[in-house]
């Protein structure tokens, strides 16, 4: 069985709309975000 690693700079838990605009705006600034 293979193991994949992820490695994220930004994770955010909850996709309402408080933390999409978080994701979208870390991504803009060139995080790896995890939603």
């Amino acid at each position: 069985m293979r193991e994949e690693k992820h490695r994220f700079d930004f994770c955010v838990v909850g996709g309402g709309m408080a933390g999409l605009i978080a994701a979208i705006s870390a991504a803009r600034h060139g995080a790896k975000v995890a939603l």
